[in-house]
């Protein structure tokens, strides 16, 4: 209903349904998000300080193109492009990293106290690794590179610096009002992201993802490649530096808007006036953005 009345132009109606059908979700919900911001900050701990000696990365071992980011910032757009390109294939969401490193964090120790990637030895990196490729390869046979769009891998970037340095890491970002509405208007099919269904738990969450992604970016200078999906179909100078960034020669192929359903502010049947729609979500959300919640 939200968006049907959306697409009509009646923005305060399709606000005030987003905000009758997230609450009664939420409602439903066992969540805090002040767990997930101590859940991440264990994360970014086990990396802090950086190791030392940070591995190499060694040409013609895998590089699997890694796109991350928050659902609803682009990331089945971006996909789409670079599966043009014929040397790329897409591998979807895949659930394999997340689990494997559970695996090794458990058997590692690393949700004890004071814990630090340091104390997991190299053999085991190279397992973490080697097991990731073979799930992989199943997937997306030799000699495509393999593309994983699973959200949450951005948890698991200074995992990956050290397991899988050839690695290409493509961060989705989106103006963050735009994103966190657009989150707020999406019903997940899954409990993966209960943070969705309030708005200034939505913004709350933001502000701790960006954090955990702005240390990554500090930690290891140049392994992260941010990109603003808007436009990038058109926008040839940006993607031969994306192909170029994941190792790949120029193909016309990747040209060309491509896009996985209709954008912000823009209904099945036109455009309608996003700037109207937003500023109903920029009285709660604003603040807290702007405030840089989490940190």
């Amino acid at each position: 209903l939200g968006r049907w009345f959306d697409d009509v132009g009646q923005h305060q109606k399709s606000f005030d349904s987003y905000e009758a059908a997230n609450a009664e979700v939420r409602a439903s919900l066992k969540y805090a998000v002040e767990t997930e911001a101590r859940d991440y900050e264990i994360v970014r701990q086990h990396f802090d300080p950086v190791p030392e000696s940070l591995p190499t990365p060694v040409p013609g071992d895998p590089a699997p193109i890694f796109i991350v980011g928050l659902p609803r910032s682009g990331k089945s757009t971006l996909e789409g492009i670079l599966a043009r390109h014929p040397r790329v294939k897409a591998a979807g969401e895949l659930r394999i990293l997340g689990l494997l490193a559970r695996e090794l964090s458990i058997r590692n120790g690393l949700s004890a106290p004071g814990s630090h990637i340091s104390s997991v030895p190299p053999g085991e990196l190279a397992a973490f690794a080697a097991q990731y490729m073979d799930f992989v390869r199943a997937v997306v046979p030799e000699p495509f590179v393999p593309i994983d769009t699973m959200p949450p891998n951005y948890r698991l970037i200074g995992l990956m610096r050290l397991a899988l340095p050839n690695a290409r890491i493509l961060h989705t970002v989106r103006d963050p009002l735009e994103q966190c509405a657009a989150l707020y208007e999406k019903r997940f099919p899954h409990e993966t992201y209960e943070f969705t269904y309030d708005l200034a738990e939505i913004a709350r969450f933001h502000g701790i993802y960006r954090d955990l992604v702005d240390y990554w970016r500090s930690a290891f200078p140049g392994f992260i490649h941010d990109i603003d999906v808007s436009g990038l179909g058109t926008d040839e100078p940006q993607l031969r530096a994306i192909l170029a960034f994941c190792g790949q020669e120029w193909d016309a192929l990747v040209r060309g808007d491509f896009r996985s359903g209709p954008r912000l502010g823009e209904a099945v049947s036109g455009p309608t006036n996003g700037a109207e729609r937003l500023r109903l979500y920029e009285s709660v959300l604003g603040p807290i953005l702007s405030g840089r919640a989490g940190a």
